[in-house]
């Protein structure tokens, strides 16, 4: 999920980033991350509420997401979401609105769209989100049940 581009874009950007889950190449990761990043590893439910309740952000890498929850997720916890320019992402990422979208897959263009984020006023930045939770609220299993029903019935007139 090129988590080594996040942890390259927090060490340059000196931010604070918080890696969650595992994958075989957590030495590798851990071997290029300075102290302002953390892997947690793999969390229960619990603590991973906790984790989106303390964050100010959520950093996505993946550019082969078709539609991607994670970033929906988090969004459902008002964080604004950078993330690469890709798939499902140009759908529920709208730039500077709820988030920012990076379009060359650098450490450069990362940190350019965190340090737009944390150059926001306060007040632009409580906006975004509110827009992220908002953005969130339209893809509950409710309304994607409704959708698909309208879409069957489309399907049968």
């Amino acid at each position: 999920k090129h988590i080594e581009l996040l942890i390259r874009a927090a060490n340059k950007a000196k931010i604070r980033l918080k890696v969650v889950g595992t994958g075989r190449d957590e030495k590798f990761l851990k071997s290029i991350a300075d102290n302002t990043v953390e892997l947690v590893g793999d969390v229960t439910d619990c603590e991973l509420i906790k984790l989106y309740n303390g964050a100010s952000a959520f950093l996505f890498a993946s550019i082969d997401e078709e539609f991607g929850i994670a970033p929906i997720e988090a969004m459902g916890y008002g964080l604004p979401v950078i993330a690469y320019a890709s798939g499902g992402l140009l759908e529920t990422v709208h730039e500077g609105v709820n988030g920012y979208l990076y379009e060359q897959f650098d450490e450069d263009s990362l940190i350019e769209k965190i340090n737009k984020l944390n150059s926001l006023s306060k007040n632009d930045y409580t906006q975004m989100r509110i827009n992220a939770r908002k953005e969130s609220e339209k893809y509950t299993e409710e309304i994607f049940a409704k959708k698909i029903k309208q879409f069957v019935n489309q399907l049968t007139r």
